[in-house]
C-alpha cells in the first residue's frame, strides 16, 4: 500500500512543484501494476489523471487519451476535477485526428461539470494545436468578446490568440497579444506547469 500511494505522491511533488516531468513520469509508471487492495482500486483514477496530465505535458495525446478514457469508465469514483482533465485530453486527441465534433462533444461534457462556458478556450486552442490557425483566431474572438477581459477564460484565449497569429506570420499582432497575455497574468495567482511553460513562451 505504501508503494502505491508514496509513487503517486512522489511523482505529483515532482511534477507539480518542482517541474520534472520525465522524472515524474518514470516514478508514477510503475504504481498502475502496484495497484492490488481495494483502496488502489478505488483511488486508481488518481494514477490515471496524473499519468493523463504527465502525457498530455509531453504531447503524448495517444497514451494521454488512453488514460483519459479510463478516468471517464471510473466516473462513479473519479472527482469532478479528475473528469474534467479526460473531457480537456479528449478535446486535443480528437481535434489532433481531424474529428471536430467529437472535439466539441468533449468540450461540452467538460463545461457541463461546471455549469459554465469555462473550456471553450480549450476547443480554441486544440484547434491551434493541431495547426487550424485561422479557425483558432476565430473562435478564440468570438470568446473573448462574450466572455470580457475580466473572465478567467480571457487569459487563456489571449494565449492561444498569439500562439495562431505568430504561427500565420502576423508576429506583430501576435506579439501584442503576447504583450497583453504576461500583463493579466501578474495579477493571477496560478503558477501551474503548463502555465508556466505558456509564460516562458510568451516572453
Amino acid at each position: 500500500e505504501k508503494s502505491f500511494t508514496a509513487r503517486y505522491l512522489l511523482a505529483h511533488d515532482y511534477f507539480f512543484l518542482f517541474a520534472k516531468p520525465r522524472e515524474a513520469l518514470g516514478i508514477l509508471k510503475p504504481a498502475l501494476k502496484l495497484a492490488t487492495l481495494g483502496i488502489h482500486f478505488r483511488n486508481l483514477y488518481k494514477i490515471n489523471t496524473l499519468l493523463d496530465q504527465l502525457y498530455v505535458y509531453f504531447d503524448d495525446y495517444e497514451n494521454a487519451a488512453e488514460q483519459a478514457h479510463l478516468i471517464i469508465e471510473s466516473k462513479n469514483l473519479a472527482t469532478n476535477e479528475s473528469l474534467r482533465v479526460a473531457h480537456i485530453t479528449l478535446i486535443y486527441a480528437y481535434m489532433k485526428n481531424g474529428d471536430f465534433v467529437a472535439a466539441k462533444m468533449e468540450t461540452l461534457e467538460a463545461n457541463k461539470l461546471t455549469g459554465s462556458n469555462m473550456y471553450d478556450c480549450h476547443l480554441a486552442n486544440a484547434y491551434s494545436t493541431a495547426g487550424y490557425h485561422s479557425e483558432a483566431i476565430d473562435f478564440s474572438h468570438a470568446i473573448m468578446n462574450r466572455a470580457g477581459p475580466k473572465s478567467p477564460i480571457y487569459s487563456y484565449c489571449l494565449n492561444t490568440l498569439a500562439d495562431s497569429l505568430y504561427a500565420l506570420g502576423k508576429k506583430d499582432e501576435a506579439i501584442e497579444f503576447y504583450r497583453e497575455y504576461l500583463s493579466v497574468m501578474k495579477t493571477s495567482s496560478r503558477r501551474d506547469v503548463f502555465t508556466v511553460r505558456r509564460l516562458e513562451k510568451a516572453s
